[in-house]
């Protein structure tokens, strides 16, 4: 069977805890897959013809049935909801561009129907006695701790693959992803059942990654979108509607119970770190994996008494592995260097874009995150203005919102009146 195997790198899944919890958002992916430029890819790969024209039909199929947004908004397919979404998406399209400098392009001027099906699928793997996910390289996107399928029997022949040469695998549906550019990336209909916290993270998550991305660098690419949309999202609710209005709670509260699962795999990930990094042979790290896989889950059930919301229910997965941990930490790396330079420039995100878009040509980004970090606060201190800095960072949100622009007022336009309404 020839395999529709999509070169990876921005993507999201689908599930609704997915969605939360990973900053697979889209799990959900406030995540991806470049099938974009799948064509390119394998023909610089130097596939098999049948391979290459396979893997061209997946994308070719979603280019061909993309519909213009006028012509989906006058359909009767689409519910009054699902069109109060589609406006609201490109609100937010909007806001991140005129407010933060994200490049949007054309993107999401086209709806593509999945009928209920995932966009794509994921598939991430390890070793058995390692966290370190295995990497597949390919032009354009460079090297990717993970592979896309546009068919989920595809997804599924590969994960057996990997499984019988003894490796972990995680494959998750997803329900959008970026092209970084190559063409215009249209709105998928399962974005279409997010809530407007979840939507706007999406889309914010979506726009850095053709703004600011790093070949080779997944990890960072997923970290740095992920940490822009996380302190852009509860602005853009803020401004469109009202301070302490519900969307802004409910994100907060999902924010809340995101940190305690984090804390609680970050905790996972040490123990399995420590236990792999240990002289005993392979097979017996492989066994006693396994205890450490079980004190975890014990662990957990005090963690989820502590949340605030049904995002975790389901948490952990029976099939918790090495590649479930190494997928998360895909999204959420260590940030303290991007914390700083936001810091330092008083929490404005669109100076802190700009900085990074003029990262040095194959720069390692987080080296040069933590140099631009030691360089700004140099200034910061030698200008007298450290101070100033750390307030601005205490009331980060409002300064923020502030050098994005004029606060957007309930009412101002009529996308966002419309999807306040929108039902759940």
């Amino acid at each position: 069977m020839t395999r529709r195997r999509v070169a990876a790198g921005v993507s999201r899944p689908a599930t609704r805890c997915a969605r939360r919890c990973l900053g697979w958002r889209a799990l959900t992916a406030r995540a991806g897959v470049v099938s974009a430029a799948a064509f390119l890819v394998l023909l610089s790969a130097g596939c098999r013809v049948g391979y290459v024209l396979e893997q061209a039909g997946g994308q070719l199929h979603v280019l061909q049935h993309r519909v213009p947004l006028e012509r989906a908004l006058a359909s009767p397919s689409l519910s009054p909801a699902q069109k109060s979404r589609v406006q609201f998406i490109l609100t937010v399209k909007e806001w991140g561009r005129s407010r933060l400098g994200l490049v949007v392009g054309k993107n999401y001027t086209r709806l593509y129907d999945t009928h209920g099906r995932a966009v794509a699928w994921n598939l991430v793997a390890c070793r058995k006695d390692g966290l370190e996910p295995l990497t597949w390289w390919f032009p354009v996107v460079g090297s990717v701790p993970y592979l896309g399928f546009f068919d989920a029997e595809d997804a599924l022949l590969e994960k057996k693959e990997l499984e019988r040469a003894d490796c972990d695998t995680c494959l998750r549906p997803v329900a959008a992803y970026s092209s970084l550019g190559w063409f215009e990336d249209p709105i998928f209909t399962p974005m279409l059942r997010y809530d407007d916290a979840d939507l706007a993270g999406l889309i914010l998550h979506e726009c850095v990654h053709g703004t600011v991305y790093f070949p080779g660098r997944t990890s960072f690419n997923e970290t740095f979108a992920e940490f822009v949309a996380d302190h852009a999202t509860p602005l853009f609710l803020e401004q469109g509607f009202g301070p302490g209005c519900r969307q802004l709670r409910e994100w907060q509260d999902r924010r809340h119970d995101q940190e305690l699962f984090l804390g609680w795999l970050q905790g996972l990930r040490t123990d399995l770190e420590r236990l792999y990094r240990s002289p005993l042979t392979r097979s017996e790290r492989v066994q006693l994996r396994e205890d450490v896989y079980l004190e975890a889950r014990v662990r957990f059930a005090a963690v989820r008494a502590a949340m605030r919301t049904d995002d975790y229910d389901g948490m952990p997965p029976t099939d918790l592995n090495n590649a479930f941990v190494a997928a998360y930490a895909t999204y959420h790396t260590d940030t303290r260097a991007l914390e700083r330079v936001l810091e330092a420039l008083g929490g404005g995100l669109r100076p802190f874009l700009e900085a990074f878009r003029n990262c040095p040509s194959g720069e390692d980004p987080m080296r040069y995150a933590r140099k631009l970090a030691e360089k700004l606060s140099g200034t910061a201190r030698t200008a007298g203005v450290a101070g100033r800095a750390e307030r601005a960072d205490a009331a980060a949100p409002a300064k923020a919102g502030a050098d994005a622009g004029p606060a957007l007022r309930r009412g101002e336009t009529g996308n966002f009146g419309a999807a306040q309404e929108t039902p759940q």
